[in-house]
């Protein structure tokens, strides 16, 4: 289980904060990186983990009152304010 300190908002934030960060290493490797081929395979890595780590913040949304659904982020799970603590 994660921190209860982490909570579905500040890990979407987190999320958000992920993806700026890839893409902004996406166009540093571009930039610097001069065979095509690395470039191809250094950049389709860095979208695959930002579309997981979109997939993982789009599904914090559906947590937390009134619904108390189980939240996880790979496969941890999340401590959601106002809602029991899953076992």
């Amino acid at each position: 289980m994660l921190p209860k300190s982490l909570d579905p908002d500040s890990l979407q934030a987190i999320g958000a904060a992920t993806l700026v960060g890839i893409v902004i290493i996406a166009g540093l490797v571009m930039w610097t990186v001069q065979r095509m081929v690395m470039r191809v395979v250094v950049v389709g890595l860095l979208v695959g983990l930002g579309l997981f780590v979109w997939y993982e913040r789009d599904e914090l949304r559906d947590c937390g009152p009134p619904t108390c659904n189980e939240c996880k982020v790979a496969s941890f799970d999340v401590h959601t304010p106002g809602c029991p603590d899953p076992e």
